[in-house]
Formats: structure tokens, C-alpha cells, sequence
């Protein structure tokens, strides 16, 4: 799911900018978005067949919230992608480079 979520906003970089703009708005245009409900709901049951049959194998703890995973693999991905031009700057990385993305 981590991999496929970076893969994601890597190919498509638009997502990232329209959550944001989305998120500037105040989400008036999602709240209208039936679809997006749809959508968040089978990801958030797909990532709890996950989580259970990690569970079942002791991988997982017992409490985790499938919800709360979502969130954090989302944060932590769309984080290094929106703040890319400043990232450069503030530490010593080169976003595109495999070393980057193998560390995350």
C-alpha cells in the first residue's frame, strides 16, 4: 500500500495539487462528491483485509486502526511530494534520486 500510494502520486502529480487546492477551499467541492465516498470506503476496507491478515500471522498489532494507517501513509508520502522545491533546500537530499525514495 506504501508503494503503491508513492507510485501513485508520483504518476500523478495533479492528485497532490488538487487535494491541496480541495483542502484551501475548505473540501466545498468533495463534500458534493458522492464517488469519493465510494472510493475512500473500499480503500479503507481493502487496507482492513490487510491489517486482518496481518493479524492472523502476528505481523500486526491487534489495535491498528485501518483508518489511521491510511492517513499516515498518505501524510508521509504527500509530504515529501508537496514540499519538494523546499526539501532541496532546508536538508541535504535529492528527491528523485532511488537512495531518496528507498530511505522513505
Amino acid at each position: 500500500m506504501i508503494d503503491f500510494t508513492w507510485d501513485y502520486y508520483i504518476a500523478n502529480p495533479w492528485f497532490l495539487k488538487i487535494v491541496h487546492s480541495e483542502n484551501q477551499s475548505k473540501g466545498v467541492h468533495y463534500a458534493k462528491s458522492q464517488r469519493l465516498l465510494e472510493i475512500n470506503h473500499a480503500h479503507l476496507q481493502l487496507m482492513e483485509s490487510l491489517l486482518d491478515e496481518g493479524r492472523k500471522h502476528n505481523i500486526f498489532k491487534p489495535d491498528i486502526d485501518p483508518l489511521q494507517v491510511n492517513i499516515n501513509i498518505a501524510a508521509l508520502g504527500g509530504y515529501y511530494l508537496i514540499n519538494q522545491h523546499t526539501l532541496g533546500l532546508v536538508y541535504p537530499v535529492r528527491r528523485k534520486t532511488p537512495s531518496f525514495r528507498a530511505g522513505i
